[in-house]
């Protein structure tokens, strides 16, 4: 009888592990797995490990923030010897899935819009460091948009322009008509003449300052 028991009791601590913060005795689905561990499994129970994460958020985003940006050369490297080592398995992919990828930027736009906002000084950092590093690259792109804003037509602009300004097309049904606007105000909204629904958002920035000036 006594070596039933102890049988028993070693396949109950078999099917269940106690956690580590909680202390209860809980099945082994209730743990997540991990494989740094003797047994495979975290030593919190996922309840527990949940509680954490929600009462942890704001620590983790800054802390994940901060090493970006200390370990911004490390993560570079990293990404462009991944690409190298696996360019053609990557074009493949974006060639074999578009669709999907196109409707997973749709569905996240928040989420998205949420990741630039906490990490703006390390992409802004990031992107700095692709321009001295590309110089070449970033000259086919600005010519670019240069051929681009070409195409539009003559500019007429509706204020003068002044120290620190830039001149923003409007693209309303077709017209040339350009507002002088802040650099910084030009650039804190992103915009594109083929979506509407950003050229509304920067075009009613532009004339709520522009009505501003004039009141002043």
């Amino acid at each position: 009888m006594l070596k039933k028991s102890k049988n028993i009791i070693k396949i109950y601590y078999y099917m269940n592990k106690k956690c580590s913060k909680c202390c209860k005795i809980q099945p082994l689905n209730k743990f997540s797995k991990d494989k740094n561990k003797g047994d495979g499994l975290c030593c919190q129970c996922k309840l527990c490990d949940k509680e954490y994460y929600i009462d942890n958020h704001n620590k983790k985003i800054k802390y994940q923030q901060q090493w970006n940006i200390n370990h911004h050369d490390e993560i570079l490297k990293y990404q462009q010897q991944y690409y190298k080592n696996n360019k053609d398995e990557i074009k493949q992919y974006y060639k074999n899935n578009k669709d999907e990828i196109k409707q997973y930027y749709k569905n996240n736009k928040n989420k998205i819009k949420q990741y630039y906002k906490n990490n703006k000084e390390y992409i802004q950092k990031r992107n700095k460091i692709w321009q001295k590093n590309n110089p070449d690259k970033l000259k086919k792109i600005i010519r670019k948009s240069q051929s681009i804003r070409r195409g539009f037509g003559k500019p007429h602009p509706i204020n003068k322009p002044f120290p620190n300004s830039h001149l923003h097309h409007l693209h309303i049904n077709n017209s040339q008509d350009c507002i002088y606007i802040y650099n910084e105000l030009h650039n804190s909204i992103y915009h594109s003449h083929k979506n509407k629904t950003s050229m509304k958002k920067i075009n009613k920035v532009a004339f709520e300052w522009l009505c501003l000036q004039e009141i002043l």
